[in-house]
């Protein structure tokens, strides 16, 4: 689970079409909830979604640090 929030909401976005189309899929059925959006990824394999799940967290890590 990674929570997309108000301050990495516009860069995710940016790269959203960039990214497989299972996440793409999840971010666009997943409910926004006081500006957020939980997102429930499975990752089975390294595969690219592995590859967009470490983006995401990159993403993440960048916001709390700044």
């Amino acid at each position: 689970m990674v929570v997309i929030g108000p301050k990495e909401k516009e860069l995710f976005e940016k790269l959203l079409p960039t990214m497989d189309i299972r996440i793409q899929d999840i971010y666009m059925h997943t409910k926004e909830g006081n500006y957020q959006k939980w997102l429930m990824i499975d990752v089975e394999d390294k595969n690219q979604v592995y590859e967009d799940l470490k983006t995401i967290l990159h993403i993440r890590a960048d916001r709390k640090i700044k």
